[in-house]
């Protein structure tokens, strides 16, 4: 699995082309707006890159990703989260209509760095809620982000992002013990299913992907959680 970090999620009206005039405030330029059409261009040659360099067998998990960090920030008046979410449905619509030629071998999904700390569930929700309802190709929307709970995002909300919204599934930050016992007690709550783990290659004393895969697992079967596997490892 490939995540594709664009940034938070911005709008930009009718002066944008495109799909609303939605897009993403991006992390590596200090927030130049990208537009989803953009989006759409850069995540569909990255996977021809990808088809054009390796072999027949191998497969890629490519996740079109967000953050939930300062969402429309810039242009409150024409940008919203649910506006966002239904657009990211119809941009994954026509990617996978462009991309045809490379489904036996690229699965194109979704995903969002959903953290507590960032913003609220009630700003956060509805653009997951917006994309379920728009999701014409039944791909999958990856939750990859924290478990940690606060004063405006309850377990059930940190549950009903990661797995309990429709084609919603977790890849759950695993930067420490810490961490993981959180999501052991979402899992414990509500029984719900994790795709992998996400670690950050040992940024700041943190867990590389192998340790971190390992606690996580090593913390299902003990606290008698466990399910049949554990799929995905992946850094950021």
């Amino acid at each position: 699995m490939t995540i594709l970090n664009y940034g938070g999620v911005e709008g930009h009206g009718s002066a944008s082309p495109g799909y609303g005039g939605y897009g993403t405030n991006l992390y590596t330029t200090n927030g130049t707006f990208a537009s989803l059409t953009a989006i759409q261009s850069s995540a569909f040659h990255y996977q021809v890159g990808w088809y054009n360099s390796t072999g027949v067998c191998p497969t890629l998990k490519l996740v079109i990703g967000t953050t939930n960090y300062h969402q429309c920030i810039n242009h409150t008046n024409v940008c919203n989260p649910q506006g966002f979410g239904t657009n990211l449905g119809s941009m994954l619509a026509t990617l996978v209509q462009q991309s045809r030629s490379y489904a036996r071998q690229v699965y194109l999904w979704v995903g969002d760095d959903i953290e507590s700390g960032y913003n609220s569930a009630a700003t956060t929700l509805p653009l997951v809620d917006a994309f379920g309802r728009n999701d014409p190709n039944y791909s999958e929307f990856i939750d990859y982000g924290d478990a940690a709970g606060s004063a405006v995002w309850s377990d059930h909300d940190i549950w009903y992002a990661a797995y309990g919204a429709r084609f919603d599934y977790a890849l759950p930050q695993a930067y420490n013990d810490g961490q993981i016992a959180r999501w052991m007690t979402i899992k414990r709550e509500y029984s719900n299913y994790y795709s992998g783990v996400l670690t950050q290659n040992q940024f700041q004393g943190t867990f590389d992907a192998q340790t971190g895969w390992q606690h996580f697992w090593d913390a299902l079967n003990a606290n008698g959680l466990s399910q049949d596997e554990l799929r995905y490892s992946s850094d950021i």
